[in-house]
């Protein structure tokens, strides 16, 4: 098989159908800015010392969660060993700086092009539930924007305002009530975002205000309230952070209950770091995965290793590749207008 076997996003069997559910990863965001590659982030990173800067070097990489692992394997071995250095400042030193980083060159709301908002809303517009493992604030905008322009909500992300135990104003916080599940389409963060964060022991988020929310990421950040991220190396650290939030464990189970048809959107889904991933699909009622796969310049080989990896992953269930780019020219539509 070559690039010509892999389909048009319109050509697979029952498109519409196949955006009942959709898993996006960081290949959405990378279509908007190239500011949320892993190299872009790197190169902002100004806090790191020389020798984590090494350790990229040395793995010859840019992914942080490659390097995160690394350092969590190093820790393991050397425990075991009886070595004292476990790397732990390493470690701790490089995820802050990730989650610090990308709120830097998060880019702004005004920068997003109007056919970039037009692309997203069309793939909202099409697809019932959402489920993503990204940190920035795209996909939340994309739902702002999305509800105020309908007469009721359209997208809900199981946040509701706490107007009993607020005085003033109407935080949001997670909830599983009833009336946090009206919409009938939903936004699921499963490894958290720059909006959502923890105070005492609630998951709140930030809605948006006449300060911008990336303004009031920055003034949480000065009060000590980081946001709630997921972005160990490991797979394992991940379903660990994963079950010890509240949210990001209602999320999870979420996805893991979803049945029928799932399109997978750039989404590498590598067994090192996006395992609990892949577990949680196999656990569903899944019966259809459409695969996007970002031809870009790669090889016929290397693409259809990609296949076979993807195959393996999911044995049993039924799975049809397509060409990444071309979901937009399926979904996209002049009507839906500007959000």
């Amino acid at each position: 098989m070559g690039h010509d076997k892999i389909k048009e996003f319109k050509n697979l069997d029952n498109p519409n159908d196949s955006l009942q559910n959709v898993l996006i990863g960081n290949g959405f965001s990378m279509r908007i800015s190239a500011n949320y590659g892993y190299k872009t982030i790197l190169n902002e990173c100004g806090d790191i010392l020389l020798q984590d800067r090494e350790l990229f070097n040395q793995l010859q990489t840019s992914n942080f969660e490659t390097c995160l692992a690394m350092l969590n394997n190093a820790s393991i071995v050397n425990k075991l060993y009886g070595i004292q250095w476990d790397h732990k400042e390493s470690y701790d030193r490089i995820r802050n700086s990730l989650i610090q980083t990308i709120r830097k060159i998060h880019i702004q709301y005004y920068e997003l092009s109007s056919s970039s908002r037009d692309q997203i809303k069309s793939l909202f517009d099409k697809a019932t539930n959402i489920f993503t493992t990204n940190y920035d604030l795209i996909s939340y905008w994309a739902l702002l924007d999305i509800n105020s322009s309908k007469k009721s909500p359209v997208y809900g992300d199981i946040f509701i305002a706490d107007y009993e135990n607020t005085i003033g104003k109407s935080d949001l916080i997670f909830s599983e009530k009833k009336s946090a599940h009206k919409s009938s389409k939903k936004l699921y963060f499963l490894h958290g975002g720059l909006h959502i964060y923890q105070e005492n022991g609630v998951v709140k988020k930030l809605k948006r205000s006449e300060h911008g929310i990336l303004d009031q990421i920055e003034k949480n950040f000065e009060n000590g309230l980081a946001p709630l991220f997921v972005s160990e190396g490991d797979w394992i650290l991940k379903m660990q952070a994963i079950e010890s939030n509240p949210y990001l464990r209602y999320c999870y189970s979420q996805f893991e209950n979803i049945k029928g048809n799932l399109t997978i959107y750039g989404q590498s889904l590598d067994s090192g770091t996006d395992q609990h991933i892949i577990d949680a699909i196999k656990r569903s009622r899944i019966t259809n995965i459409s695969y996007g796969i970002y031809k870009n310049d790669k090889t016929i080989p290397q693409i259809e290793l990609e296949k076979a990896r993807i195959k393996e992953c999911f044995d049993g269930i039924a799975v049809q590749f397509f060409d990444s780019d071309s979901l937009y020219q399926y979904t996209f539509d002049l009507a839906f207008g500007s959000l």
